[in-house]
């Protein structure tokens, strides 16, 4: 039962003076959407179902490392309100989108911010990106597990990059990643994660070195954090102005 927890987030955001709120949850509650939007109108908020560009993805619905449904709204509503189980896909969607994000959890009956949550990743984030600047010595990452692979062009690319700012560079096929295999592999000062996002969010402590993603490569190049965003650590590919030597 969603009812009362979703009705105490709605009144917590309209005493924070939010009119207009996008509504997310995950594959264990996308049945209960509907009744969670009609309870938030009725106390008299708008309300945005977004969809991520994922065909299979319904309205609403987020995974962990896909958030993109959040994403492509952000600029238009105050808040978001995420009904799970817990704050790990909540806390993704206030890193991706900048925004305040509010949990209403059904299982402990409560209604969350993911504000701690949040800074304390980025804080890591940007610890782990600060120790990459000094690494000699490169691991990439890649999955074997469906939906995480990438393609030969992008290794090329990230070699180059890698190489080109002096960091020798050597190539880590993996379908489990534990602490015990990557040390396996002999050592390095810096892992580069093309799987799932995640794992340098939240698991970055399965790494011997400091650990960062694909989008997060363009900061490593330019040895400045001035501009960072925390959004970029999901963007598992390389952006589009960077480009090998």
């Amino acid at each position: 039962e969603i009812a009362n927890v979703v009705e105490e987030a709605a009144l917590r955001l309209a005493r924070e003076g939010v009119r207009s709120v996008g509504l997310l949850t995950t594959v264990q509650h996308a049945h209960l959407l509907e009744r969670a939007e009609a309870i938030l109108r009725d106390c008299g908020l708008e309300v945005e179902l977004p969809r991520s560009p994922d065909p299979y993805m319904w309205r609403g619905l987020i995974t962990g490392c896909d958030i993109r449904a959040a994403e492509s709204i952000k600029e238009e509503v105050d808040a978001f309100l995420v009904v799970c189980g817990g704050t790990f896909h909540a806390t993704g969607v206030a890193l991706a989108t900048g925004s305040e994000v509010i949990v209403a959890d059904p299982y402990a009956g409560k209604v969350v911010s993911v504000e701690r949550e949040a800074r304390r990743a980025m804080a890591v984030r940007l610890s782990q990106l600060s120790k990459a600047f000094e690494a000699r010595e490169a691991a990439v990452l890649v999955s074997t597990k469906p939906g995480q692979r990438v393609g030969v062009n992008v290794l090329r690319n990230v070699k180059e990059l890698l190489e080109g700012r002096g960091i020798r560079c050597r190539v880590l096929v993996v379908n489990d990643v534990e602490r015990s295999v990557l040390e396996d592999y002999g050592p390095a000062d810096l892992y580069v994660n093309t799987a799932c996002p995640r794992l340098a969010i939240d698991d970055y402590e399965l790494f011997p070195g400091p650990v960062i993603n694909l989008g997060e490569i363009h900061y490593l190049l330019k040895g400045d954090l001035s501009s960072y965003t925390p959004k970029d650590a999901f963007m598992q590919r390389l952006p589009s102005h960077i480009k090998p030597p």
